[in-house]
């Protein structure tokens, strides 16, 4: 109850603070709430922490900076968390503190149905599916001259390859015994798992890009889950641990994140220049 309570609240003051005139008439309200003789004792105070307040109402104020790279931020310190966390703690202990327990699990719930269908979602994280997808969408970006988004795709893409690959070298982690299908090199981090996450990046994009699929976020909600079965279906098929398809995951959270906040800073300068 309290936590759908926070994120309703949160949702309603952004809603509410991005009209200027809100923000303007909160501002009013306060002064004239502080002019009364029992709370001007607190002007001292509230003069001091108007700075800070403002600068965290623009952080949740779409626009200007603000609630756009406030959530990328976010992504990213989740996903660099995740991504070294997982990388450090392998190193230090040689496994996740959940890797053999949701590995039996994976054990105890193996059926030749089930497995059939994980080996065809699997390939919805594969490399050169992925990678391909990546580059198409690339070339359909710059033909419309969204070349920012078309940069956040590309680069990307290619950020988490090369994450994906350094972590698979550094740690050299063993892949779990008796594997369902063949996999090859590391186990850590989970390369299908952090390639899937490219699916949000796509939905994203096609969803603020493509005229006639504007506004439909169900789309990023599907991008999501697909991503998650993927990830899901790695460790059912026991080529990876739970730590490595969370470190993956990270991974692509971690460099989408960091090139999406490059691009919104350009943009951001950008508009600025062109205003002046």
């Amino acid at each position: 109850g309290i936590a759908i309570s926070v994120v309703v609240g949160l949702i309603w003051a952004v809603r509410h603070l991005r009209v200027p005139e809100n923000r303007a008439a909160l501002e009013d309200r306060v002064d004239r709430a502080l002019d009364r003789p029992v709370l001007r004792v607190l002007r001292p105070v509230v003069r001091w922490a108007r700075g800070p307040a403002r600068f965290f109402l623009a952080r949740l104020t779409p626009g200007q900076l603000g609630l756009e790279l406030t959530t990328l931020l976010a992504i990213g310190a989740v996903g660099s968390f995740g991504y070294f966390g997982f990388w450090i703690q392998i190193q230090d202990r040689g496994s996740g503190a959940l890797d053999e327990r949701v590995l039996g699990w994976a054990v105890d719930l193996e059926h030749p149905t089930a497995t059939s269908i994980a080996e065809i979602v699997t390939v919805l994280g594969a490399p050169w599916l992925m990678e391909a997808l990546c580059a198409i969408a690339v070339v359909a970006l710059l033909v419309r001259r969204r070349v920012l988004e078309a940069v956040i795709v590309g680069a990307g893409m290619a950020l988490t390859v090369v994450a994906v690959q350094v972590a698979k070298h550094t740690v050299d982690r063993p892949r779990p015994a008796e594997a369902l299908v063949d996999a090859a090199g590391s186990s850590y981090p989970s390369g299908h798992a952090a390639y899937a996450m490219a699916w949000i990046v796509l939905a994203i994009v096609a969803v603020r890009v493509v005229p006639w699929l504007r506004g439909r976020w169900w789309i990023v909600v599907v991008a999501i889950v697909v991503a998650a079965l993927v990830g899901v279906t790695r460790i059912y098929l026991r080529v990876h641990y739970l730590a490595d398809v969370l470190g993956g995951e990270g991974a692509a959270a971690m460099c989408f994140s960091l090139v999406a906040i490059l691009a919104l800073v350009v943009a951001f300068v950008r508009q600025n220049g062109a205003r002046e």
